[in-house]
């Protein structure tokens, strides 16, 4: 999703913006699965259904606000690029998020 928002802010040749638009379409199509995959790996599968039910609340603020922030950004500044500009620093932060996670250990 990185690569794709990256390209749609950078991008000005049609085919670049179709290539960005395709790279983005794949990771959000992914963004689910890999989420409840998370979740499994991190809670075992006995608690997931109730860290899903945990999670959904505590998303719910930040996917509420997208839409406002985005609208106000437009309105101030006549476009969306600061609004892409601003998701793409949050993905870097998820990334870092992410690469501190300490995953558990399965035994086989």
């Amino acid at each position: 999703m990185f690569a794709g928002v990256a390209g749609l802010i950078s991008s000005e040749h049609y085919p670049l913006l179709m290539l960005s638009a395709v790279s983005f379409g794949l990771g959000y199509g992914a963004q689910m699965p890999l989420f409840n995959i998370l979740i499994a790996t991190l809670f075992g599968p006995t608690a997931f259904a109730r860290m899903v039910g945990i999670m959904g609340p505590i998303m719910l603020p930040f996917n509420l606000i997208g839409l406002p922030l985005s609208t106000l950004t437009y309105e101030t500044f006549g476009s969306y690029i600061p609004a892409y500009a601003a998701i793409l620093v949050l993905y870097l932060v998820a990334i870092a998020g992410l690469l501190g996670l300490k995953l558990p250990k399965h035994s086989r």
